[in-house]
């Protein structure tokens, strides 16, 4: 006599784990994938794991599930009999990217794959896959106003200041913002060369704080106007990105000259 024990979807799929961490580049083309750890079920094959999905569904990702072995369909025991070994198939699940990302607008996905069985009634277990996007140096330092967080500086920025100032007289303080992270978005500031070799004796700039400074006294009646080009540049080694802008410095004229007496001599 043989007794036959007929499996009941009494189990649901589970993870090994309770999540997984992917750290995904903003650079990824559409089409790079992750092995992300495949379900289990302690159930016979037919009501073992049949499908995985990711919930919420996005437009950002999709899963691959390909069958590593072909399926075991069964194994003898003495007399012949035929018996199911009762185990799906180890599978590979990979999560694929669908559409690239950027980092600036999104630096973080938590996505849940849910994996179901093929039971009555269908049981499933969840898998949180943590998805970090890291940063590539993709934008250049934007100069903006200094009183605001975003409005772009647009055309050159006018100031003024008196030729009797002192040396080391603050002149104008730039500012600029870079939206990419860590060192990328590191911004120092310089002199561009061709404002160095002109006004480098007279003026120059923290490179930290973006203030411009008087490096030697001014003379309006030897020059009334400076026009002085800051660079931005951002701290990537191998990828370094820069923008420009320009400050005008009117020099005021104060009465620092006494008046010249002309005396007209008989002939």
């Amino acid at each position: 006599m043989r007794v036959e024990i007929l499996d009941i979807n009494d189990n649901a799929p589970f993870f090994p784990v309770l999540s997984t961490a992917v750290e995904l580049s903003e650079s990824a083309e559409p089409g790079t994938s992750f092995i992300i750890p495949a379900a289990e079920d302690m159930d016979s094959a037919k009501n073992s794991v049949r499908s995985y999905h990711i919930y919420p569904p996005t437009s950002y990702f999709d899963l691959s599930v390909r069958v590593m072995t072909p399926p075991a369909v069964s194994g003898t025991v003495s007399g012949g009999d035929v018996v199911e070994l009762g185990s799906a198939p180890p599978t590979q699940v990979r999560l694929v990217l669908q559409e690239r990302v950027d980092r600036e607008s999104v630096d973080h996905f938590r996505l849940l794959v849910v994996a179901t069985d093929a039971g009555d009634p269908v049981r499933s277990g969840t898998l949180v896959v943590n998805v970090t996007v890291i940063d590539i140096n993709d934008n250049s330092p934007r100069f903006i106003r200094p009183d605001s967080d975003s409005t772009a500086i647009s055309g050159p920025v006018e100031t003024r200041l008196a030729e009797s100032a002192p040396i080391g007289s603050a002149v104008y303080r730039v500012r600029a913002v870079d939206a990419d992270a860590g060192d990328y978005g590191r911004v120092r500031y310089h002199l561009a060369p061709e404002s160095r070799r002109d006004y480098g004796r007279v003026f120059d700039i923290d490179g930290d704080t973006g203030q411009i400074f008087t490096r030697d006294l001014l003379d309006h009646e030897t020059q009334s106007k400076y026009v002085l080009y800051i660079v931005a540049v951002d701290n990537d080694a191998t990828n370094r990105k820069s923008s420009q802008t320009s400050i005008v410095v009117h020099v005021d004229d104060v009465n620092d000259n006494a008046p010249t007496i002309r005396i007209n001599t008989p002939v």
